[in-house]
């Protein structure tokens, strides 16, 4: 009977698909689905990272260890090497806001602006509301968008920035200032 241990010492050799395979052989009842469900409560990103990666060569369209894998590797800021995962979830679980977010974020980071519009608009007909993205790049969305685009954004941006700056010049003057509110 092989224990974790040992799985976990394998992967860590490099030995990932041979320690996969004979821990499952030598663990009646227990596929690599449930070995996936395993990795990821022990919470040692390595090991689930290659039991998650044979469980997608055994099982290319398992949207579900696509958005695990994903997410592991976003979390890790390997967004180029989460895409392909993002992908996966974005066709089966199209409402699936995180998948979004890693899509777009690998477009722009590739420089791919057309693909990054492409994505956010896909994202926008997908994502439920009261979901977003969370795909913020540093610098004005105005950037990303068509001319047109651009302009509509910088003119209402512009008419925020004014009525926010008239609304604190036209504010009273308070003889007290409150610092710690009672």
């Amino acid at each position: 009977l092989m224990t974790p241990e040992q799985l976990i010492s394998q992967i860590r050799s490099g030995q990932s698909d041979r320690g996969i395979s004979e821990f499952i052989q030598s663990n009646p009842g227990l596929t690599l689905e449930g070995l996936a469900v395993h990795a990821l409560q022990w919470n040692i990103d390595e090991v689930t990272e290659q039991v998650l990666r044979a469980l997608i060569k055994e099982q290319p369209d398992h949207a579900i260890a696509h958005d695990h894998l994903a997410q592991l590797l976003y979390r890790q800021t390997r967004v180029l090497e989460a895409k392909p995962h993002c992908e996966a979830v974005t066709k089966k679980f199209p409402e699936r806001s995180f998948a979004w977010t890693g899509l777009c974020m690998a477009t722009f980071l590739e420089n791919d602006l057309a693909g990054f519009r492409d994505a956010v608009r896909r994202a926008q007909e997908a994502i439920p509301e009261g979901e977003h993205l969370n795909c913020q790049h540093g610098r004005s969305p105005a950037g990303f968008f068509s001319d047109d685009e651009a302009d509509r954004y910088r003119a209402r941006y512009g008419e925020t920035i004014e009525q926010e700056i008239k609304r604190r010049i036209d504010q009273p003057v308070s003889e007290t200032v409150e610092w710690v509110p009672s």
